[in-house]
């Protein structure tokens, strides 16, 4: 049975709607509030509280999607539904590009809009889950204990733990090194968290994501009217971050043109935004992190050294999971649990040949395959506990060794159905369990062959 336990706001100039959807909201056992504008909505007590927000997007003086936007502003977790009349469609789709989690057209099925209620707020709680084991793990960071939230025994650990407390009292840049997936923003983290900058915002910004043609506007912002599309003006993620840290992901991956923006920023604490001549402070402290080896890059022109002087002050190298098999152990219990955890399922183990059989595996994909692996694993688990862990495509390797890449493709495309077959479909909230953008999903779907209507 759903848990309907929460607050869900419904706001609508029109009472006689306001009567009917808050009864059949109360009907199905949720507590409702009603508002006849969003001015009094933005007013309550318990706004930032709500499960979800269900609003009329046509309202006398403050309109749904100026709610909306309020509402965004805000960073409340509650997603929010646009109910629309009859040839609202492009408004309705307007408020989805503004934020929105989906919409709903009048007169609606009871049933229609029950469903889009109950899966806003099952993104809710998923969310909330989800930070609430972002801050045990923050809080585990900066316990007595000294592990900094990184799982594991073995002395690249131990190092990697001593560096994190050396550097995180400094507002010195670090640059990380690493494979892909050996958990180079988790250090990051811990250096933030670590850091007399804890309180302020950790911003992380994949580099290797970002067009050329957007970046600069990304990172240094931008003012109203300085390129089309340009409505209002906009923080760049340097000036966003200011009182914090910046983690600047796949630095290697920086066009020369945005390489150049970031050392000046780095040099002079100011940024430019686009179309403006006015130089901001910031104080902002930076981190970057590398997959590939800079220094060569460096040497074929691709990077600019004396950029890679000024982010490598200091450095932290993570070795891949493959070289340090003794910490696999504790990791793949450790994730099993939280994964038990988020996903609401009984507790479950492992047996010791699944232990030793994860132990005896290389890892290419490192700690974010082994992660992966064991969510898989997890909600396969009919009972309490996984007997073993399959590897097929090392059998493969006895007849010719599979490229890297045709591998991880696979267990990208495995790992992918999965949340949704989870998810049944659904996009938005695939998407958030894996905590990517919902278009690089549908890029990844598309990629592999998935169809969303396989998995309802």
């Amino acid at each position: 049975m759903a848990d309907n336990s929460g607050t869900i706001f419904v706001v609508d100039d029109d009472s006689a709607i306001r009567a009917s959807v808050g009864q059949m909201l109360a009907i199905h056992g949720y507590d409702v509030m009603t508002f006849e504008s969003g001015e009094k909505a933005l007013a309550a007590p318990r706004l930032e509280d709500a499960l979800c927000y269900v609003v009329d997007i046509l309202m006398p003086g403050m309109s749904g999607l100026d709610l909306l936007e309020k509402l965004v502003e805000k960073q409340v977790s509650g997603p929010v539904i646009i109910m629309t009349g009859h040839g609202d469609i492009p408004m309705a789709v307007q408020a989805m590009k503004k934020g929105a989690y989906d919409f709903i057209e009048k007169p609606f099925d009871d049933e229609a809009a029950l469903a889009s209620v109950r899966r806003a707020a099952e993104k809710r709680r998923l969310l909330h889950q989800a930070n609430s084991l972002r801050e045990e793990l923050k809080e585990a960071r900066m316990s007595g204990d000294k592990t900094l939230g990184l799982i594991g025994q073995s002395d690249a650990i131990a190092q990697i733990r001593k560096k994190i407390l050396a550097y995180a009292s400094s507002d010195v840049s670090v640059l990380i090194i690493g494979e892909t997936g050996t958990g180079k923003e988790l250090v990051a983290r811990a250096l933030h968290d670590n850091s007399s900058r804890s309180k302020g915002r950790f911003i992380a910004v994949n580099v290797a994501a970002l067009p050329e043609t957007l970046a600069l506007g990304e990172l240094f912002g931008y003012e109203k009217g300085a390129f089309t599309g340009a409505g209002a003006s906009r923080q760049g993620k340097f000036e966003y971050a200011s009182g914090g840290t910046l983690l600047l992901d796949e630095i290697n991956s920086a066009p020369k043109s945005v390489q150049a923006g970031i050392l000046r920023a780095v040099e002079e604490k100011t940024v430019t935004r686009l179309g403006s001549n006015r130089a901001i402070p910031i104080d902002t402290r930076i981190l970057a992190t590398t997959n590939q080896d800079i220094d060569l890059l460096v040497k074929q022109g691709e990077f600019r050294q004396d950029l890679l002087h000024r982010l490598s002050v200091a450095s932290i190298h993570i070795p891949p999971l493959r070289d340090r098999p003794e910490d696999i152990r504790s990791m793949a219990t450790s994730f099993l649990k939280d994964s038990c955890r988020f996903y609401d399922k009984a507790e479950i183990a492992f047996s010791q040949r699944a232990l030793k059989d994860m132990e005896a595996y290389s890892w290419p994909g490192n700690v974010r395959e082994l992660k992966n692996k064991v969510v898989a694993m997890m909600l396969q688990c009919e009972d309490n506990e996984i007997g073993r862990m399959t590897f097929p495509e090392e059998k493969e390797a006895f007849h010719g060794v599979e490229p890297l890449q045709q591998y991880l493709d696979r267990c990208e495309k495995e790992f992918i159905a999965k949340v949704l077959q989870l998810n049944k479909g659904n996009l938005k909230n695939t998407a958030a369990t894996m905590k990517t953008p919902q278009r690089s999903l549908y890029s990844k779907m598309q990629k592999y062959g998935l169809d969303k209507e396989d998995f309802k």
